[in-house]
């Protein structure tokens, strides 16, 4: 569903090769639908293949966004009206939701074993009239990563047959996940500590411990969740010294190694803010290409972090990185004027204006293009926050 449209695959099994009378299944006489895709699964052309109480599903849950969310970047995926049309067309007791995505990456390391592994989950459940042996054997026939596909088939059956054993074999990762969705900002102080330094990350601890103490006063909840995400956003900048850091820290090395095999040359396209040239059309710096060696200047970079903000920071004269530190007074500023006058009244609008920064993305001038539209939608839902703290200042005098 993501690379310009969905496969649909029809198949059909037989005795007898007379018995195979058409090519294509005919609306409402699939007997199973193994959905490797929740958009593709719920389609029309899918849909109207499936018949209640004759179907039976299993079908990967990993949500997959599809093109429109590259122009529409605040685009949330319809995983429930996507179940629903399931479980209104074969009914929900005959689908099977399975992370095959997940768990393939989780037991495999590789989500391309998703769809195979998923083979083997509905083979287990006894919806697939071949043997296992037919199945090893068509794979084998393909000669495409044969073990790695079969060991990709035994653990989808696996998971079927016994998921409490699956979730041992990938208890570690999974627990780890939800574990920063409930430390959340315990999480991202510690990505600060590292960005810059203790104070750095203290800086943003103080400000949501203040947050979460006005809204425990007042009996209201939610502004301190979306501060915790929308102000990392902004502490976190990636500038250059980031940028350096995140490619010398050893993650984007064994990223490098697990992806792979043998060596392998390494190009970074740059558009260093000192030397790089304009295009004279547009105004905007041209990327330039350079080679491995610049990993030697990123480790450099890195370690001169301490200098970000200080009157000795070569990066910090630039246009952009004064905007950066900028919005981050400024959003400190707003979320100070937001908790010195939050009501029931005001709190849904101070959510939305919290939230703006998560609304700027992109880097340069795509980054640019971006604030504008934010803080044009800033000043007008500021001015409709200080009306609503003003009336209720009126009704309570």
């Amino acid at each position: 569903a993501q690379k310009n449209g969905a496969v649909y695959s029809h198949i059909r099994i037989a005795n007898q090769l007379e018995d195979l009378y058409a090519v294509r299944i005919a609306n409402g006489s699939a007997k199973v639908l193994i959905g490797n895709d929740l958009v593709a699964s719920a389609s029309e052309e899918t849909i109207e293949k499936l018949k209640p109480d004759f179907t039976s599903a299993v079908i990967n849950s990993k949500p997959t966004m599809t093109p429109n969310f590259t122009s529409e970047p605040d685009l949330e995926f319809p995983e429930d009206k996507i179940k629903f049309f399931l479980n209104q067309a074969i009914g929900h007791q005959s689908i099977d939701y399975v992370d095959a995505t997940g768990l393939a990456l989780d037991l495999l390391g590789d989500t391309i074993a998703a769809n195979t592994f998923l083979l083997g989950y509905t083979f287990q459940k006894g919806l697939l009239p071949v043997s296992s042996k037919a199945i090893e054997k068509a794979i084998e026939l393909n000669n495409v990563s044969v073990d790695f596909n079969k060991q990709a088939f035994l653990w989808g059956r696996l998971a079927q047959h016994d998921p409490e054993a699956i979730k041992k074999f990938s208890s570690q990762k999974i627990n780890s996940s939800v574990l920063k969705e409930k430390e959340f900002a315990k999480l991202r102080a510690q990505d600060l500590e590292n960005y810059h330094n203790v104070a750095y990350a203290r800086r943003y601890k103080t400000l949501l411990d203040r947050v979460y103490n006005v809204e425990s006063k007042t009996e209201l909840s939610g502004l301190g969740e979306i501060i915790e995400k929308a102000y990392f956003k902004l502490l976190a900048y990636k500038d250059e010294y980031e940028v350096a850091r995140l490619y010398t820290d050893g993650s984007f090395k064994k990223s490098l190694e697990k992806e792979f095999q043998g060596p392998f040359k390494l190009k970074f396209h740059l558009a260093p803010p000192f030397f790089a040239k304009r295009d004279p059309s547009t105004g905007e710096l041209k990327k330039q290409t350079f080679g491995q060696w610049v990993l030697i200047v990123f480790k450099i970079l890195a370690k001169l972090r301490f200098l970000r903000g200080t009157p000795f920071d070569p990066f910090g004269y630039t246009i952009e990185r004064k905007t950066e530190r900028q919005l981050i007074k400024n959003y400190e500023n707003i979320i100070d004027l937001l908790v010195n006058n939050l009501n029931s009244r005001n709190h849904s609008i101070a959510i939305e204006i919290a939230s703006l920064p998560l609304q700027i993305r992109g880097f340069g001038h795509i980054k640019e293009r971006s604030l504008k539209t934010v803080q044009e939608c800033e000043n007008r839902l500021l001015k409709d926050f200080i009306k609503l703290s003003q009336s209720n200042a009126d009704v309570a005098e």
